[in-house]
């Protein structure tokens, strides 16, 4: 009797946020943000300069790069002709998952096929319905419209994980004297979230004005320099929470003056209080 082998699921898409592509004019700017699930960036055509925490990529035609939950991403376009760009995101856990973290892929032929078979299939759905909306939902559409639809998108975007992870090329990332500055405040910030320090003590760190490391955190982040450090000081809390840290405790370890400033600036940022994030076990 033959010995049967148990499949092992490397990795497992249960939830899908959004997903769209559209095109962008050069001078386009999204202004960043950071969520608790995945996204992933693919450029169909043109260039876009994209930001993934402190790293910087210029990416091409082939290229997508993979944000992983509460990462600050932001993307600006200066190329002449614009991009046009494909953005998915979804929920995704496996014994594999973690390979992607902080990953830009060239991708190969074969592994663009598959995105572009996953297009396909989500354009001619899409096209039966006969809806002329492009927002960022067009493509979620066909998921009540479909029994097989959300498996057909999962099975796409599990093969691609699989060819990745198997056989790839990382993009570079980009250095410029102002991403070299960016990076450098970002791991300076990083290094110093016990504690509250200024604009000026980052550009000090930086040897650079205050006006040009604004300006640079402006156009990398989207943010300010004091917001951004506030929201890696939120990045960490999450991770202590996950890891079963106590509120009273997070607040020494990042610097708060006491427990009540630390929980009001956490609900001012997540939109939830960090005691009700445990309850919830990261549920955002």
């Amino acid at each position: 009797m033959p010995v049967p082998y148990q499949i092992n699921r490397c990795v497992n898409i249960s939830e899908i946020f959004s997903m769209f592509e559209t095109h962008y004019d050069k001078g386009f700017e999204f202004l960043g943000e950071s969520h608790n699930f995945w996204e992933c960036l693919y450029v169909i055509d043109g260039e876009v300069c994209v930001s993934g925490d402190e790293r910087i990529y210029n990416l091409c035609k082939g290229d997508i790069i993979f944000h992983r939950p509460m990462e600050l991403h932001k993307f600006h376009v200066e190329c002449e002709s614009g991009v046009d760009i494909f953005v998915f995101s979804f929920f995704a856990d496996g014994d594999i998952i973690g390979f992607f973290e902080r990953k830009v892929f060239k991708l190969l032929d074969y592994q663009q096929t598959v995105i572009g078979n996953l297009l396909t299939y989500a354009r001619d759905c899409y096209k039966n319905l006969h809806i002329s909306d492009t927002s960022c939902g067009m493509y979620m559409e066909c998921f009540n419209h479909s029994k097989t639809y959300s498996h057909m998108i999962e099975t796409y975007i599990t093969q691609l994980f699989l060819l990745l992870y198997d056989d790839n090329s990382n993009a570079d990332v980009l250095y410029t004297p102002e991403t070299i500055v960016f990076n450098t405040a970002v791991k300076c910030m990083s290094r110093q979230l016990d504690k509250n320090i200024s604009v000026d003590e980052v550009a000090y760190e930086c040897n650079v004005s205050s006006s040009t490391l604004k300006r640079i955190f402006t156009k990398y982040a989207g943010m300010s320099v004091h917001k951004y450090f506030i929201t890696l000081k939120m990045q960490a809390a999450v991770d202590l929470l996950n890891k079963g840290i106590s509120v009273t405790e997070i607040s020494e370890k990042l610097g708060f003056a006491g427990q009540s400033y630390f929980s009001a600036a956490f609900k001012r940022e997540m939109g939830i209080s960090p005691t009700k994030y445990n309850k919830n076990e990261g549920d955002l």
